[in-house]
């Protein structure tokens, strides 16, 4: 464990992205290797990422990026943890923390408007939930006119085209690095039909998602 964990944090550090969440998910599974298989295994996990939350706020908050959102999703990360309820989605969850972590640090917040920034850091965290506009204005306490209009002028796009490129550059992630079918990655990432994620992500890509996945080394499922 304790290799795996220097390399897991070594590999965080030198910005290795792929090899991080192939870091993590080995983590994951010999952690629990380590367990008795019972109801306390949850809870064993919840702590063990607690933990590695606290480490990856502590390395990203002394490198360059945006520090409103790593703090934001440190504490967003620090109670999603205790709200899930199962294995599985401590793994998912696990899996977003490191990839906001990624993320903050190659976000810059100085030129952007605070309110599209909280809306950005919102979607990055929630991205396999409803984030219609109604829903991230209510969230913001904001009209969605308005926060319709900040996206246009701010990011030069409309508020749902953001949406679905955030969701697209999040199912190109795990395509490369995972062995999730389709349709897992489709509902990771937002999409209600893996029907729906394909028609997107070739609209976006201009390659079908399986094809992107055999490109990268893998089969899609």
């Amino acid at each position: 464990m304790l290799l795996l964990e220097r390399q897991f944090f070594k590999n965080f550090q030198e910005h290795n992205r792929k090899e991080t969440l192939n870091d993590l998910n080995l983590l994951i599974n010999q952690f629990l290797l380590n367990r008795e298989k019972d109801n306390l295994d949850v809870r064993y996990l919840k702590n063990y990422l607690i933990w590695v939350n606290g480490i990856l706020f502590e390395k990203t908050f002394l490198k360059p990026g945006c520090k409103k959102r790593i703090l934001i999703s440190k504490e967003s990360f620090f109670r999603n943890i205790e709200l899930k309820s199962s294995i599985e989605e401590l793994k998912d969850m696990a899996v977003n923390m490191v990839n906001s972590y990624f993320d903050s640090l190659e976000t810059r917040c100085h030129i952007i408007n605070p309110i599209v920034n909280n809306a950005i850091i919102y979607i990055d965290n929630n991205l396999n939930k409803d984030l219609s506009l109604e829903r991230v204005a209510n969230i913001l306490n904001i009209s969605q006119s308005y926060l319709s209009s900040l996206f246009s002028d701010t990011m030069k796009t409309s508020f749902s085209n953001f949406v679905n490129l955030r969701r697209v550059n999040r199912a190109k992630l795990l395509l490369e690095t995972t062995d999730y079918s389709l349709i897992e990655i489709a509902l990771e990432c937002g999409f209600n039909s893996q029907s729906y994620f394909c028609y997107v992500f070739k609209k976006m890509e201009d390659i079908t998602p399986t094809n992107f996945k055999k490109q990268s080394g893998k089969i899609a499922m």
